[in-house]
């Protein structure tokens, strides 16, 4: 029975919802049209402020965007970002950028400019430095025939050696030789070893001759001078002028210091060669002298060529007389070298140590000279006539040319020459 109510209820629901349903569709139906024409209708008939006020929002948002915001000016900042950036990058980007390998460049042409010091004690080993341009680290040096004892390479451009000592037989100058792989460089005469005393050059005097010096090269030929260095000079005219002697005593001085690669000499001097000895000095700017030892010099003259005037030569003239004014000054040699007699306005030692310089000066002068008149025209550095008081003045008793043969004379000179020497500049 139930089952049956049930079903008579759910058959009733059914109808009714069909009965229900078509008038509902149908009002359903006429809503949506009336809605459709609504929708149209507010469409079509909407106020324009409406429309106007979606522009105006539309272009309130695009006006009000700060600019940075707008698509345009976004546009021209991308661009000057990119532009910044480009520039800021640009050097960086060089910088960083792998370069391309340069080509290999040859390398510098072997070349030796020179050696410091160029030159030592041949009894002493020496280190020098040898400049130049292309050298390797397999550089081998020689000094002469001999190989440095030790090399060291510093730069392409420098060199370290060390030249050993040698015998006293092989002083003298040197080629200096580098040979390394890529070939080999000569620098002839690049460094001298030198005996331990400046080579000695001995002036004879008037109407004289080398063989008066010869006491004295005896004597330091035994005290170990190598023959080389005693060096005695003959004039073309020994009573000549001693403006041409002066000359001829400056090419010897080249001849010398060439020969033995020395840079300086020591001069003895005796009679008329102090004067000569000293314009060559005056003359030369006295670079290439260290001593100066004068024996009886004619300094300031003698009274003794006035007596035979004709048949005392230029030079003999140029001695006379003592101490003489430039007036009576023979070609001008006395004033030059001593101006007035009784003024000081003449440095008659130039370029002395006594002042600051470089050369020693020395003058032995005896009491006894008989030729040298009055005696003490052979000191030098004197105030006024006869002032023999300056240290530099060593008094002795000797007649003028056995001075040169007296052991005490012979014993000052080797002192006085021996106190300085080539070592003294290194």
């Amino acid at each position: 029975m139930r089952s049956i109510w049930v079903n008579m209820l759910i058959l009733c629901a059914a109808l009714l919802l069909v009965s229900c349903g078509g008038d509902d569709m149908q009002e359903i139906s006429g809503g949506d049209g009336d809605a459709a024409e609504h929708d149209a209708s507010e469409t079509d008939s909407a106020p324009d402020g409406d429309i106007d006020a979606t522009e105006e929002i539309t272009e309130f948002e695009i006006e009000d965007k700060p600019d940075g915001d707008s698509e345009p000016a976004m546009e021209d900042e991308s661009e000057l970002e990119s532009e910044s950036v480009s520039e800021a990058e640009t050097p960086e980007a060089d910088g960083d950028e792998e370069l391309e390998p340069e080509a290999d460049q040859p390398p510098a042409t072997l070349e030796i400019s020179g050696v410091d010091p160029a030159f030592g004690i041949y009894s002493f080993s020496t280190g020098v430095y040898i400049s130049g341009q292309g050298f390797t680290s397999d550089a081998e040096v020689f000094v002469g025939d001999v190989a440095a004892s030790e090399v060291g390479f510093v730069s392409d451009n420098q060199l370290y050696a060390v030249f050993p000592a040698v015998d006293l037989a092989d002083i003298g100058p040197r080629d200096v030789r580098v040979v390394q792989g890529n070939g080999d460089f000569t620098l002839e005469r690049g460094f001298a070893y030198l005996y331990s005393e400046d080579p000695v050059v001995m002036v004879h005097g008037w109407s004289g001759s080398p063989d008066e010096m010869q006491w004295i090269a005896n004597h330091l030929r035994e005290a170990g001078y190598p023959e080389g260095y005693l060096n005695r000079i003959a004039y073309s005219n020994n009573m000549g002028s001693n403006l041409v002697n002066a000359v001829e005593l400056a090419a010897f001085v080249d001849e010398v210091l060439l020969r033995t690669g020395a840079s300086k000499v020591d001069i003895v001097a005796h009679s008329m060669g102090g004067l000569s000895s000293r314009l060559y000095i005056r003359n030369s700017g006295g670079v290439h002298v260290r001593d100066y030892v004068s024996t009886c010099g004619a300094h300031h003259g003698t009274s003794e060529t006035c007596l035979a005037m004709g048949l005392a030569g230029e030079g003999g003239k140029e001695m006379c007389p003592a101490y003489a004014e430039e007036a009576d000054s023979y070609n001008g040699i006395q004033y030059l070298l001593n101006g007035d007699p009784d003024v000081e306005d003449v440095d008659e030692t130039p370029f002395g140590a006594e002042d600051g310089g470089w050369i020693y000066y020395n003058a032995i002068y005896s009491i006894t000279d008989g030729v040298i008149v009055p005696h003490t025209s052979s000191c030098l550095n004197q105030k006024s006539s006869g002032d023999c008081t300056d240290e530099i003045n060593h008094q002795v008793s000797h007649f003028h040319n056995s001075a040169l043969s007296a052991e005490d004379v012979i014993t000052m000179v080797e002192q006085f020459i021996r106190r300085h020497g080539p070592a003294d500049d290194m």
